[in-house]
């Protein structure tokens, strides 16, 4: 299983901070229902994955992610999902 590197990942388990869902981003990616999956088991611990759907059908999907992580945190935890679902986080 992939763990990203929380040395480069500056304050990504700070424990002051889970309690905050500060920042909202779309992720968007493709690789139908299953890499959106993939892509949300990593980063529910982090945060809340909601309002998923097809962008604008399959293969394509999008969900909002609301989270205490910064945007190159969230790439980060995804480590090879990124690529392999070729995630984009707004």
């Amino acid at each position: 299983m992939y763990e990203p590197d929380w040395d480069k990942v500056a304050n990504a388990n700070d424990p002051e901070i889970p309690g905050s869902l500060s920042n909202s981003f779309i992720v968007r990616g493709t690789g139908k229902w299953g890499g959106c999956q993939d892509v949300q088991s990593k980063l529910g611990e982090y945060g809340i994955c909601r309002f998923t759907r097809w962008d604008p059908r399959p293969p394509f999907w999008s969900f909002l992610y609301d989270t205490h992580l910064t945007k190159h945190q969230v790439l980060a935890v995804l480590g090879p999902s990124k690529d392999r679902n070729q995630v984009t986080v707004e």
